[in-house]
């Protein structure tokens, strides 16, 4: 469920992730006291997973989530196996990324996070002010920018959005509007990258590659 929108804008939008069941009374609160001390002062969506996404197509759901969010954290703590493929899925698309981790948890982390760096938290206050700097360096300091591997990702993650055994197909200003990117830009990915994006021959739509 994303909270406080105020943008289309993926760069305005915080994907937040973390353990369906809070560890220990205190933890959903935690975060809850984070969001209201972070959202006003760099006017950020919180895109938070909660169980209405769990209701049918969970991973589509969310990756899409992810796919509509320029900054991401992902809540390691207790090492759960679904907030750890989403971290995958994240830096897959190029996301800045931060992990933190509650100080009272001491499950391990799995092999293939062990040793990248996250945070430690005790409080919502403590969660607020090590994400401070995250968002400084990231949302306001150097403003995440779009690539061409950010947007040929967030496109092929659109033109998909159906079964599949349909074909969405849509014009490059639809697209653009979809996604939150410039025009231009995404105009420029799709006829830069023809292995996975064509025109289709009756409509004039654009399409992923059949």
């Amino acid at each position: 469920m994303c909270r406080s929108v105020r943008s289309k804008s993926p760069f305005c939008t915080l994907f937040v992730s973390g353990p369906r069941y809070p560890y220990g009374a205190d933890h959903a609160q935690w975060w809850t006291d984070c969001q209201a001390a972070l959202v006003d002062k760099y006017k950020l969506n919180f895109c938070v997973a909660d169980r209405a996404d769990a209701m049918g197509g969970l991973f589509k759901k969310i990756a899409r989530h992810i796919a509509n969010s320029g900054l991401c954290v992902f809540d390691l703590t207790g090492s759960n196996a679904n907030v750890c493929i989403e971290l995958g899925f994240a830096v897959a698309l190029g996301r800045p990324v931060m992990l933190a981790k509650a100080s009272s948890d001491n499950t391990p982390l799995p092999a293939d996070v062990h040793g990248q760096n996250y945070i430690n938290f005790s409080s919502g206050d403590d969660l607020a002010a090590k994400l401070d700097g995250f968002f400084a360096s990231h949302y306001i300091a150097k403003r995440v920018r779009w690539t061409e591997q950010m947007i040929a990702s967030r496109l092929a993650l659109e033109l998909s959005w159906l079964k599949p055994a349909e074909v969405k197909e849509a014009d490059h200003k639809t697209l653009a509007d979809d996604i939150g990117c410039e025009e231009r830009g995404v105009r420029d990915v799709l006829k830069a990258y023809p292995e996975k994006f064509e025109r289709s021959p009756e409509s004039g739509l654009w399409r992923l590659r059949m």
